[in-house]
Parts: structure tokens; C-alpha cells; sequence
């Protein structure tokens, strides 16, 4: 019997996000990345997870500490279901929702991002 080892590249996800940030991200840290990245255009924490190359929980874990720390110049668009037209403007968690309370539909689009344009001169 013939064994044949076999080589596993590694995954971008296998490796730490800061090791393939090129360009200007460079020399930033993950929330500067993500600040900057939300300062043009609302973004999901989706789109911010599959352009950092990091779990969308964790990209909530750093919104969650950018908000605090930019004094509330991290605005929220809420979520909302694309089936009905709900909006989620009393949810807390920055998470996507599961379904929807009105019509049970799974289609969900948001919650989106943004950081003010005043917000850039302050440290995260």
C-alpha cells in the first residue's frame, strides 16, 4: 500500500487577517482598516469581514469598541427584511437578524456602517 502525503496550502482564513492586508493597509491596525473602509460608504459587517478576511462576529466586536470610542459617530443604518419591508430600528445587537418578526421571511438585508467624515481625526 501506497501512502501519498499531501501538501495543504493555506487558507487566507487559516492565517492572521494582518498578514495579508496590502497596501493602505499596510501599517494600520484592523479597526483603523475598518474605519477607514467606512468612511466613504455604508458597508455590511459582512462586506467588512470578506474584505478583512476576518469571521463577521468579529467584525461586530470591533464595531461594537469603534462605536464607543468615536463618541457616537458610528452611525447605523438598521436592517431590514426585503419580503415585507420591516425595519429593525429597536434592535441593539449589531448582528444581522434571522427572520423576521412580521412575516417569518429569511431574507434580510443589512444592518450597514458608516463613519462620519469628522470621525477620521480621532484615534481608535
Amino acid at each position: 500500500m501506497r501512502f501519498v502525503s499531501r501538501i495543504v496550502p493555506a487558507t487566507p482564513r487559516a492565517l492572521p487577517a494582518a498578514a495579508f492586508f496590502r497596501g493602505p493597509f499596510m501599517e494600520k491596525t484592523i479597526r483603523q482598516a475598518i474605519v477607514e473602509a467606512l468612511e466613504g460608504r455604508p458597508h455590511s459587517a459582512r462586506q467588512l469581514a470578506e474584505a478583512l478576511l476576518l469571521r463577521p462576529a468579529e467584525v461586530e466586536e470591533h464595531l461594537e469598541h469603534i462605536g464607543r470610542s468615536m463618541g457616537g459617530r458610528l452611525r447605523l443604518t438598521p436592517a431590514r427584511c426585503l419580503a415585507c419591508g420591516y425595519r429593525f430600528t429597536e434592535r441593539k445587537r449589531l448582528s444581522a437578524p434571522g427572520r423576521c418578526p412580521r412575516c417569518r421571511g429569511q431574507k434580510i438585508a443589512g444592518p450597514w456602517f458608516q463613519v462620519d467624515g469628522r470621525a477620521s481625526q480621532r484615534r481608535v
